[in-house]
């Protein structure tokens, strides 16, 4: 028979285990520093602390804290000369049994600990304000914003694979940053941190302190990673009005469904894709609020209906439809065993990029996953309760079927991420206390450590960025030294962000460099066309004064008649004199 001293010795040893192990993570994610935790006998020695400050009642764990503070300002003061970012690390990790303490977090402000989050979050930020292209995404998505500003209106003269107001919201961005990259990097920032608020006060709603502590900071650490937040994705313009949406859903039954329904209408006229929310949100209106069917379907048609009217007007019409039903759908039009293995190799690079980011932010989002889901209630009737969130199934469901149909670029995950993130509510408090927090709040300094630098040095050499831009450079020295102005023309089949330099269209009416010479997209051009060559002979047609085209991306670039190469770097060309 097991005694209890039995049990509780396997608990200690369980609880050694699990400290040892999460500070052996912790050794593998930072980077650039050799830890004295590296050592096999100083993490043993440290866990051993850790174990026993963790089983400490309140007020001894207050003294403890105490005389490790004390002996953290002596530390300081002996060692002000060769103070490392390793001391500010491990002390602040002693400091956890301490901060995870239900008596103490309780009389944590929660406002405060947004605050936090949300600076912490917009500092790291910065870390890529030195890196001038993350994704052509964005400098398409400008150049198709400026257009607007010239007097024009998407898809009138300007074309990429996004809905309409996508470009709107570009054409503001144009507008407040008055041309300066650097500002618009900033100003894409924005949405994050809306998005980690509206987070706040989602899972706020299920009255979980600890577990929505939990939720924004990991969410925050995973948006670090350029390649889900680092750059103007319309995927985070496109959750802000979801994620109202969801938020109000989760409420009251009360809530506004025709407001719900032109939130989730306005989503989609930022990104297609999300389409696929839209209708998750249907099906969970359908089942659970039979009654508010009518108004949701209202709310979502008038935003389209109004759209449609102003292109109709503008006889624009034909061009709209096309450019928002026909395209999208042919450009998701992919085999099924393509998408499947589509799908099944998203989800792998999720976590292969993970675990390459960041090995503390891998391991809390697999505890996350498997505490989620030993606490689901997937296959159970879903009913209100004060714990969960009555339609997340829905949207978790919407996310996963969304990346089937609209592909596995690491963009894409946005949706998921945040919803997941969400689904930390579901987990017991106690547990989320004792366990999530303290390795997602260690996650979060691991990704602080390793980047708190870059961001400093951005801030400080703010003024003198643009001198680094490659491409602001090749814009100057096109106006510089080539007359480059407003008034000419460039046909840009690469490097767009030249383009919004120069405030200049592309003469190719389809614009992002990706979708040019793709079939499903460009369907304006000559049908007759077979090749990309083909494609470009057409567009050459127009006798731009310049065409960006490196041979390096196009084997047609080597030589172009009537065209003298002035940087083969870029590839950029100029008209010669007849």
């Amino acid at each position: 028979m097991i005694t209890e001293q039995t049990k509780d010795i396997v608990k200690k040893i369980s609880e050694f285990l699990l400290i040892y192990f999460t500070l052996t993570l912790l050794n593998l994610s930072i980077e650039s520093f050799t830890l004295s935790i590296s050592l096999v006998q100083t993490r043993v020695l440290f866990s051993l602390i850790l174990l026993g400050l963790f089983n400490l009642n309140l007020k001894e764990r207050i003294y403890a804290s105490l005389v490790i503070f004390v002996g953290l300002i002596f530390y300081v003061f002996l060692n002000i000369d060769d103070l490392s970012i390793e001391f500010i690390l491990v002390g602040l990790v002693f400091f956890m049994p301490l901060l995870t303490d239900k008596g103490i977090f309780e009389k944590i402000n929660l406002k405060f600990i947004l605050l936090s989050v949300l600076l912490l979050t917009f500092y790291l930020q910065q870390f890529y304000l030195s890196k001038e292209v993350i994704s052509w995404d964005i400098s398409t998505y400008l150049s198709m914003g400026q257009d607007i500003n010239r007097g024009n209106i998407p898809f009138e003269s300007q074309y990429s694979l996004k809905a309409v107001l996508c470009f709107y919201i570009f054409s503001l961005i144009d507008l407040l940053s008055n041309g300066d990259y650097r500002i618009v990097k900033i100003l894409n920032d924005i949405p994050l941190l809306i998005l980690i608020v509206i987070m706040f006060f989602t899972t706020q709603l299920k009255l979980k302190k600890v577990n929505t502590v939990s939720s924004i900071l990991l969410y925050s650490s995973i948006l670090f990673i350029d390649y889900y937040g680092a750059t103007a994705y319309t995927e985070h313009f496109t959750l802000i009005p979801i994620a109202i949406a969801f938020y109000l859903i989760e409420r009251n039954k009360e809530s506004n469904y025709l407001l719900i329904g032109v939130l989730f209408s306005l989503s989609t006229l930022i990104n297609h894709g999300s389409a696929v929310l839209f209708f998750s949100a249907l099906v969970f209106v359908i089942f659970n609020r039979k009654d508010q069917v009518i108004k949701f379907l209202l709310g979502f048609s008038i935003p389209h209906l109004g759209f449609l009217f102003f292109y109709y007007i503008n006889e624009l019409l034909s061009v709209y439809l096309i450019a928002n039903l026909q395209i999208p759908l042919n450009y998701t039009s992919l085999p099924l065993s393509e998408k499947i293995d589509d799908m099944y190799f998203g989800y792998r690079g999720f976590f292969i990029g993970l675990s390459n980011f960041n090995t503390m932010v891998f391991a809390a989002v697999v505890l996350a996953i498997v505490l989620i889901l030993l606490h689901s209630n997937i296959l159970k009737k879903t009913t209100y309760s004060i714990d969960r969130f009555s339609s997340i199934n829905y949207f978790l469901i919407g996310c996963v079927i969304h990346l089937f149909i609209v592909g596995h670029a690491p963009v894409r995950h946005n949706f998921f991420i945040y919803f997941f993130c969400l689904c930390l509510v579901n987990i017991n408090e106690n547990l989320s206390r004792r366990l999530v927090l303290p390795v997602v709040l260690i996650a979060s300094l691991s990704v602080l450590t390793n980047h708190y630098d870059k961001p400093y040095e951005n801030i400080q050499k703010f003024e003198s960025l643009e001198d680094t831009y490659l491409f602001y450079r090749a814009a100057e020295s096109l106006k510089t030294y080539h007359n480059a102005d407003s008034s000419s023309t460039i046909l840009a089949l690469n490097s767009q962000l030249i383009l919004y330099y120069l405030d200049i269209p592309n003469s190719s009416y389809v614009n992002h460099p990706a979708m040019i010479f793709v079939e499903e997209v460009n369907v304006f051009d000559n049908p007759n066309n077979q090749t990309e060559e083909d494609v470009f002979s057409e567009l050459l047609l127009a006798n731009p004064d310049f065409v960006i085209c490196p041979e390096s991306s196009f084997t047609f670039c080597r030589d172009i008649a009537g065209y003298n190469l002035i940087d083969g770097y870029l590839g950029i060309f100029k008209k010669t004199l007849n």
